[in-house]
């Protein structure tokens, strides 16, 4: 079986692996993960996966630059 950090790396490499994913359904995350023998569950997956996401900020972050300027 394949660890979670295994597997997205995988994905990570893979546009087939990047298209199945965005086409399943949350619902659906838990047999995507069993079909690619990945031992995570889907909800440890979805968090792993929103924390290692790249050239994605958070909310907050977004919220405080205005054009390279802080907000009050």
């Amino acid at each position: 079986m394949k660890t979670m950090e295994e597997f997205y790396k995988e994905i990570t490499d893979s546009k087939e692996l990047q298209e199945e994913l965005k086409n399943a359904s949350k619902e659906m995350l838990e047999a995507f993960l069993k079909k690619h023998d990945c031992e995570a569950s889907a909800k440890d997956f979805a968090e792993y996966v929103d924390a290692h996401r790249e050239g994605v900020i958070e909310d907050e972050d977004a919220k405080s630059v205005a054009g390279g300027i802080p907000l009050f």
